[in-house]
């Protein structure tokens, strides 16, 4: 099973790092997919949460929407270099939910 936790609101990221933690301690061996869009994006260029996505880049994959940078003036080389871009958050959302990946909105 696959898992992916979606995120829109950067208020939300303590929610985001504790699901990552329960998920990555569980006896779960599926992918986990986080996609951030909206201001969520914001969060990725924090120096503290720098630190939690490396800590967590071998078993996470964080993805950012490039629609959501340019909305709020941030520039893809300034992303941590564990972060993908993808053309439109939404669609990548919609289009994991079609592979058959679990959807949690953060």
């Amino acid at each position: 099973m696959n898992i992916l936790l979606h995120i829109n609101d950067a208020e939300r990221f303590p929610m985001l790092r504790s699901n990552i933690k329960n998920l990555t301690k569980a006896e779960f061996d599926g992918t986990i997919t986080v996609v951030a869009n909206g201001g969520a994006v914001k969060k990725y260029y924090e120096e503290d949460e720098r630190k939690f996505l490396e800590a967590f880049a071998e078993r996470v994959e964080f993805i950012a929407c490039c629609n959501s940078l340019a909305a709020n003036h941030l520039y893809a080389e300034d992303l941590p270099p564990m972060i993908e871009i993808v053309p439109n958050g939404i669609l990548e959302v919609v289009e994991r939910q079609a592979e058959g990946y679990g959807y949690i909105k953060v």
